[in-house]
């Protein structure tokens, strides 16, 4: 089938390796011949050209967020039995770099994910879609557990429903969003954070909840609450 145009993103579970203090990670971000939650399969040698054209420009980010470059194209990128495997270092000068490498060392970000176009593929009756070949953007670390930004573009994202979907689906943010405060006031995220961001953090991701939970929601000022919020998480 021919290649589509939409950036697609697919994460595999992994086991990083990030010991010392000069920022070496090294782990698996994509795995082959297994069926994903997206019905997925991308099999051997689905990214070799790509890798040849264009290894040297991947980037790497964390959560996907193109605003977060969190170090320079892997020293290595390649393929092996298991999958899309790499080895690279992490900018520890940057407030991101020193966050993902200090969850990487804790276990705390345990999947590895792609941000690719799919170039050729095919679906079998099952409905699963093979992906044969895909041009790899980006590698990121990504964490299992909540997202701050992720959150936040959750709910944008729900705002374009329908009335009664929104309306369930925003409740259901609400509940994410006050977990999430809790784990920010806790130290549990943005971990190398001092507790005067984490405490901004806090605020801006309270005050979009706070919105969620008026008895009228006024999509302008939940718009600007979650500017607030994103660019707190800026840092």
């Amino acid at each position: 089938m021919a290649e589509t145009e939409v950036m697609e993103y697919k994460a595999a579970a992994s086991q990083f390796k990030a010991d010392g203090d000069q920022g070496i990670y090294e782990g698996h971000f994509s795995v082959f011949d297994n069926v994903d939650d997206g019905m997925d399969v991308i099999h051997p040698g689905a990214f070799a050209e790509t890798l040849v054209k264009r290894a040297g420009r991947i980037k790497v980010f964390y959560a996907h967020d193109w605003d977060k470059l969190i170090g320079p194209t892997p020293d290595m990128l390649v393929e092996d039995e298991t999958g899309l495997y790499a080895k690279g270092r992490l900018s520890l000068g940057t407030f991101w770099g020193r966050e993902v490498w200090e969850l990487m060392r804790d276990s705390a970000l345990t999947e590895g994910s792609i941000g690719y176009r799919a170039k050729d593929y095919d679906y079998a009756e099952n409905g699963i879609r093979h992906l044969k070949r895909v041009d790899l953007y980006e590698i990121s670390p990504v964490p299992l557990g909540m997202n701050p930004l992720t959150e936040l573009r959750a709910v944008k994202t729900v705002l374009g429903f329908e009335p009664e979907a929104r309306a369930i689906a925003l409740s259901e943010s609400v509940k994410a969003l006050v977990a999430l405060v809790e784990e920010l006031k806790a130290g549990r995220l943005l971990v190398t954070a001092t507790p005067e961001q984490r405490n901004e953090v806090a605020n801006s991701v309270e005050g979009v909840a706070e919105v969620l939970t008026a008895p009228v929601v006024k999509a302008d000022a939940l718009r600007r609450r979650l500017r607030a919020a994103e660019l707190a998480l800026r840092l």
